[in-house]
């Protein structure tokens, strides 16, 4: 299919397509204006994609850096340069979006294979004990955010996400607070399992 070409292309077109290319060339100046220039557009779309304004802004920056280094390959007869740049910001804001979400498939593989089987160590034998008091007493000695985290998780049975948007604070955050809590419970439950043996 032949390019069409612009007979009268709009000064909007030469404009972006000069900074462009004068950017392909490594000049600084021309990058700046092109930056000035596209830079709130890049962003929006991002942030219409991701919905994460850190990471918009993350896409953003590297976006513009993967212009200053591949401008060069823009050919303004093949299009403006207001379409090339948001392509190109589309296709890594979705880009983004896939890693996010790869992201947290694998934190959620990871907690059913650790932190699931790091409180099975500390529950099995304690829970099916619960009238000696030893799970109480590990408890009282978490912090509240532990303690918290711990019960929502494996008493109340809520998931990583539930408990985040229960309480307003990050997945990472909830998985912190379950692996310290149970690393402190197993410590407190030996200790208490000690004491009892030399009564």
């Amino acid at each position: 299919m032949p390019v069409q070409k612009r007979d009268n292309p709009s000064p909007a077109f030469v404009e972006g397509s000069a900074a462009l290319i004068g950017a392909g060339k490594g000049d600084h100046l021309a990058f700046g204006q092109l930056y000035t220039a596209y830079a709130p557009r890049v962003f929006g779309l991002a942030l219409a994609v991701i919905r994460n304004q850190a990471t918009a802004e993350e896409v953003t920056q590297e976006v513009f850096l993967e212009l200053w280094r591949k401008a060069s390959r823009f050919d303004p007869a093949r299009g403006s340069a207001t379409g090339w740049i948001l392509t190109l910001t589309k296709s890594r804001a979705i880009d983004q979006v896939r890693r996010a979400e790869l992201t947290r498939a694998r934190d959620t593989k990871w907690t059913q294979g650790h932190i699931d089987r790091d409180f099975d160590t500390v529950t099995e034998a304690v829970l099916t004990d619960l009238e000696h008091g030893h799970v109480r007493t590990a408890l009282a000695a978490l912090s509240v955010a532990q303690r918290q985290a711990i019960v929502l998780t494996y008493f109340r049975g809520l998931s990583t996400t539930e408990i985040s948007r229960l309480l307003l604070i990050p997945a990472s955050t909830v998985k912190t607070r379950c692996r310290d809590g149970l690393i402190r419970m197993r410590t407190e439950m030996t200790e208490t399992v000690k004491a009892t043996s030399i009564k």
